[in-house]
């Protein structure tokens, strides 16, 4: 490439910033119009490596877009689950086996009865969300994270009882064997719920699932989300996310706790007669790994310990660093437009995923390079 300069106002080509004003300076080549035509032409992720001593800023591809540069792309892969806020209904009034069922194509993975709430109070489908109900408000109102519905479950249940719901539903299509898929899901504990859960999963399958018994299947969910601690916000809504590689064929999707009763770590919460981890869900996402809110969302590496992420919209509620086979490597509940990801020592130099979470509800993603210790 020519040679040239990279300031700490933006990356300039053409006499246009490319980025946000904010950027640090790296001691990168200019980008011309001839090499932004040259970065189309190349693979997605481009990784400047050490420049004087400098481990400079991962750039994209996508983030120049084309010789015009009117606007950075963003990019926003498809959900691959259907009617993923609960918001479409069908046999309300009707018989039904479970709530969930209100919500198709949703349904239960065994013989027990995962919930659907609603906020309408009038034309009801599924259970109602009704601050006049005292006994919604004693269990716990709370209003949906994105539209007026949402589904609860049991995840754990105290005493001799062995019942799991399961929440299931067929994907939009097949996923594809060796592709990287994201998952991500919104929960908050019920009030009433005397425990919390520190962990529960997503199990993908080729074969829809109707298993006898209301107990725990036997099955190994390929993500398995977990808090550090537990699950415990009643207030608000927490975010669960993950990543794997597809086998291939997968097309069911199953939300629940994949552990028996015996093997789980609860946290007792409060002095409730209500002996269960109970748990509203919302806004399942499931999507091929790609690049999305490219234009705000910037990613670098500070020195041998630190993954810097800033956004240029609203402030980062969460943020997590995945490596390709999905396996989380670092991550980060520190809000702020700016926040850093504490890389462990032994991370490896490669390719990484970034996925961070906004206040507005908007999940981001984007590949970084990460250059690790020499050994």
């Amino acid at each position: 490439m020519p040679d040239g300069t990279a300031t700490g106002r933006g990356i300039i080509a053409s006499g246009k910033m490319l980025k946000n004003s904010l950027m640090p300076t790296f001691g990168l080549n200019t980008l011309t119009t001839d090499n932004v035509q040259l970065l189309a032409s190349m693979p997605s992720l481009l990784a400047w490596r050490r420049v004087d001593g400098v481990l400079p800023l991962t750039f994209l591809r996508a983030g120049f877009l084309s010789l015009s540069l009117t606007a950075a792309m963003q990019a926003s892969a498809q959900n691959l689950v259907p009617n993923p806020s609960y918001e479409d209904t069908a046999s309300c009034g009707g018989w039904i086996n479970s709530a969930i069922e209100t919500a198709p194509p949703w349904f239960r993975a065994n013989e027990a009865t995962p919930d659907v709430y609603g906020t309408d109070t009038i034309n009801t489908c599924g259970y109602t969300m009704d601050p006049n109900d005292p006994n919604m408000v004693e269990q716990g109102l709370q209003y949906p994270f994105h539209g007026g519905r949402e589904a609860g479950a049991y995840l754990y249940q105290a005493f001799g009882s062995v019942t799991k719901d399961y929440l299931a539903v067929r994907l939009m299509e097949p996923l594809v064997p060796g592709s990287a898929y994201a998952i991500s899901v919104r929960l908050s504990r019920a009030e009433l719920s005397r425990y919390a859960v520190a962990r529960f999963g997503a199990w993908f399958t080729i074969d829809s699932v109707s298993e006898p018994g209301f107990g725990v299947l036997a099955a190994a969910p390929q993500v398995e989300f977990h808090d550090p601690a537990f699950f415990t916000d009643d207030t608000g809504w927490m975010l669960a996310s993950g990543m794997f590689v597809a086998s291939g064929g997968e097309e069911y999707l199953v939300i629940g706790s994949f552990e028996d009763k015996a093997s789980m770590v609860v946290q007792e919460m409060l002095i409730s007669p209500w002996w269960v981890a109970y748990y509203y869900f919302d806004s399942v996402n499931v999507s091929l790994i790609g690049e999305s809110g490219l234009e705000e969302l910037v990613v670098w590496q500070e020195g041998r310990g630190s993954l810097a992420v800033m956004s240029g919209g609203p402030q980062i509620e969460a943020a997590t660093l995945f490596d390709i086979t999905g396996k989380t490597v670092a991550t980060s509940k520190a809000a702020g437009t700016r926040i850093a990801l504490r890389i462990p020592p032994a991370t490896t130099s490669g390719i990484y995923v970034v996925q961070v979470a906004r206040s507005d509800g908007m999940l981001m993603r984007r590949k970084t390079y990460w250059e690790g210790r020499a050994p």
